[in-house]
């Protein structure tokens, strides 16, 4: 069985995640141009959520009484930035994620449990493409995570998912080509033995309706079913994920913020191939601290490279 799951995992489960990319426009009159992930991207500010609380409780006061003028803008921009600023202190790497965990896991209240990552993120964040995508990409590819045999990432909001009757239909194997029933088996019989050697990253639980998920998936995600895996749960803020971290707390929940301002100037760096098309980029954030501020969110970073790229006509 042991064989048969290392061969699967070598030969099927690894490279189906080894090569995401991201599409990014060159310019006005070219085609978007498909890029490895690990090419453009830039490490995320990730931080345990008491980080955030205690940041926002230093940026609120600053932002409070806004009254839309192009001042209270820039005021509002401000605070922003430095509840960014407070947070970096806490930030983690991807990898770092379960630190801390294997101990927990080993005590007396928690053996035999799942061990279940609630990461949350405003839209455009990059918890999907940059976080999720990077996460399967760096332990296929990089051995992150050595400690589990199969890391699998699926979007909540695929039907397939959501309606899972079982870890077969769960881990979509047939999507990632083994089909064959004793393969299956083989999977589904040391996974059985061994959960812990399973991390399960779930996509946007904002975008489905848990209730309306079969009775596996909601186990899963409540830590019911599947007992002793590690699961990563991703959504945008939202009542019912609010409701269920009350009802069945997570062992650890982390705040995706986004970019810092180095985060940024790395990311123009790589996108923007020559020195003076980078320096040109800069400039114009060193002038606009309205735009250099919006782009500490990863998709309106990448947006307005795009137009500075087509508007300046700068090649990438």
């Amino acid at each position: 069985v042991i064989m048969t799951v290392n061969s699967l995992v070598d030969d099927v489960i690894k490279p189906y995640f080894k090569t995401p990319k991201v599409t990014l426009s060159e310019g006005p009159s070219s085609k978007p141009t498909p890029r490895p992930l690990d090419k453009v991207y830039v490490n995320l500010l990730l931080v345990p959520t008491h980080a955030v609380n205690d940041s926002l409780s230093k940026a609120i006061p600053e932002a409070a009484g806004l009254s839309g003028s192009q001042h209270e803008l820039e005021r509002f921009m401000h605070a922003f930035a430095k509840r960014s600023e407070h947070c970096q202190e806490e930030n983690i790497e991807i990898a770092q994620l379960f630190d801390g965990s294997e101990e927990l896991m080993q005590s007396d209240d928690k053996k035999g449990d799942s061990y279940r990552v609630l990461v949350t993120a405003s839209a455009g964040t990059g918890k999907t493409l940059t976080f999720l995508q990077m996460a399967a990409m760096k332990w296929a590819r990089d051995g992150m995570w050595p400690q589990f045999t199969i890391v699998v990432a699926w979007p909540l909001r695929r039907a397939e998912v959501q309606k899972a009757r079982d870890i077969v239909e769960l881990l979509q194997l047939r999507h990632l080509g083994i089909t064959d029933p004793c393969e299956q088996r083989a999977l589904t019989l040391y996974l059985r033995k061994n959960p812990h050697k399973l991390c399960l990253i779930l996509d946007g639980a904002d975008e489905a309706n848990l209730d309306d998920c079969s009775g596996y998936v909601q186990g899963v995600i409540r830590g019911e079913s599947l007992k002793g895996c590690y699961l990563i749960l991703t959504s945008r803020h939202s009542n019912q994920i609010t409701d269920l971290a009350v009802s069945r707390p997570f062992d650890k929940h982390i705040e995706v913020l986004g970019f810092t301002q180095e985060n940024v100037c790395e990311y123009v760096d790589k996108v923007f191939s020559l020195p003076e098309h980078r320096q040109k980029v800069t400039e114009e954030l060193q002038t606009n601290p309205q735009l250099a501020a919006l782009m500490r969110t990863p998709f309106f970073t990448s947006a307005v490279c795009d137009v500075l790229r087509c508007h300046n006509r700068l090649p990438g």
